[in-house]
């Protein structure tokens, strides 16, 4: 029988941008290692100045409950208590899981600023710990987008043979799934079930993310996870979730077309092309960039005035190569909240 829990922390339709961000450190404090240690996370934003909600996750590998340490973010106190809201073994330890409401934290007019959010881990006694996944849920109000998000987190432990089955609501049809999961070893094997739709997990040892993209989901749903027995034998024996997060998202999007490159025949170096911009979609971009490239290598980059629906823009982007003839990339870059888009297009210059 499974081991641990697991807990729906939002189940909505939102109208705003989700971002979800994680590392996975895999770094011990305390005992004979140092017992202090800053994580990052990134966090870039447009609208960072509108979050309306940001939940943290930690969860960490301990000997026991009985730990005793302090967490930080961004240098403001979070916790001085170790009080998770799920435990699950692992070998002859547990995963813990603690999850935090940090949103007052990261709306203060410092952490805005901030390019990343910084947890701070100082531990209070000889215990080690282990910190395996640090994860980082933060929404965004906005009438540019629209986004239906699950997002479950905890620990769970599962041996071989055993599964687990909940169930969940949603409010589009599809979905992109991704799951942090720890597989014991490479011989451990799983499978994945959403309603009818199988996926299978192999060859993965550690945590880790996975990611299905799923269609054809109803209001309510159901995912099972089954640790299948093998005649493998691996320690420690259990496989462990702990999170999972189903997000679908529809922007108004930006479209930036290269409608126009005017090249004369014959370039001077330090000369200029000329390079035509076209905004064909329903919103503006936040950020536009045009960038070009030799064999990989960036010539020249320029940062591109915002550009409305249905306007154009005269762009002229300075040449700096040696004398020759050069096949190079045009590519422009935009972004509109947290998705990003690109271009390409080819074009041959002599350089005289």
């Amino acid at each position: 029988m499974a081991d641990g829990k697991l807990y729906r922390f939002v189940e909505e339709h939102y109208r705003g941008d989700v971002v979800y961000a994680y590392v996975l450190p895999n770094t011990v404090i305390g005992g004979l290692m140092p017992s202090r240690e800053t994580i990052p996370i990134s966090l870039i934003h447009p609208l960072r100045d509108r979050l309306s909600r940001a939940l943290l996750e930690i969860g960490v590998v301990v000997p026991h409950e009985n730990i005793k340490w302090r967490v930080k973010v961004n240098g403001i106190p979070l916790t001085r208590e170790f009080r998770p809201h799920a435990v699950s073994p692992s070998g002859n330890k547990l995963f813990a899981k603690l999850v935090f409401d940090v949103t007052s934290i990261l709306k203060t007019p410092e952490s805005i600023r901030k390019r990343r959010v910084n947890v701070t881990f100082k531990t209070e006694g000889g215990e080690q710990i282990l910190i395996e996944h640090i994860g980082l849920l933060a929404m965004f109000d906005t009438d540019e987008a629209v986004s239906d998000i699950t997002y479950i987190s905890g620990a769970l432990s599962l041996k071989p043979g055993e599964e687990t089955e909940l169930g969940f609501k949603y409010y589009s049809d599809k979905g992109v799934l991704r799951g942090i999961i720890y597989m014991p070893s490479g011989a451990a094997e799983a499978r994945i079930m959403v309603n009818d739709k199988e996926f299978y997990v192999s060859g993965l040892q550690g945590m880790d993310e996975l990611v299905w993209k799923l269609e054809g989901l109803r209001d309510n749903n159901t995912l099972k996870v089954i640790h299948e027995a093998t005649d493998t034998t691996y320690y420690p024996k259990e496989m462990r979730l702990s999170s999972i997060i189903l997000l679908n998202q529809v922007y108004k999007e930006p479209v930036i077309e290269i409608t126009g490159i005017d090249i004369p025949e014959k370039l001077e170096s330090g000369g200029k092309i000329k390079v035509e911009l076209t905004n064909s979609g329903e919103t503006s971009p936040d950020k536009i960039l045009l960038v070009l490239m030799s064999l990989g290598n960036v010539v020249t980059r320029k940062k591109v005035d915002n550009i409305e629906p249905g306007k154009s823009l005269s762009i002229e982007l300075p040449v700096e190569l040696p004398k020759g003839e050069y096949d190079l990339v045009l590519r422009v870059i935009w972004g509109k909240l947290s998705r990003t888009w690109f271009k390409d297009e080819r074009i041959h210059l002599v350089i005289g």
